[in-house]
């Protein structure tokens, strides 16, 4: 998500006429290219980017004490896509729209 949402934010700086074509016709919105808000609506948190941090070496373990400290959610890579909440994962059998 982080990087789709830095190409998304380059497009618009380094390709405008690209990204004018690709949204004509789509109303405005106050938030468009409002890239932080994008990131916190996409997302729970960015405990994630730590795993990019030098300094950080191994705070994916849960028995860190900077990721105790913290109270970082699990990084560990098993469990990147674990809902955070059991009560708001999708309904396996709902299928999808085409």
């Amino acid at each position: 998500m982080h990087l789709t949402v830095e190409l998304a934010s380059s497009l618009v700086v380094d390709n405008p006429e690209l990204v004018n074509d690709l949204v004509q016709g789509i109303d405005e919105e106050p938030g468009d290219y409002d890239w932080h808000q994008c990131l916190d609506s996409f997302l729970e948190d960015t405990d994630v980017l730590f795993l990019f941090q030098p300094w950080a070496q191994g705070i994916e373990d849960p028995d860190s004490h900077i990721n105790q400290m913290l109270g970082i959610a699990s990084l560990e890579a098993d469990q990147w896509f674990v809902p955070f909440r059991d009560g708001d994962t999708r309904d396996p059998g709902r299928g999808f729209r085409r």
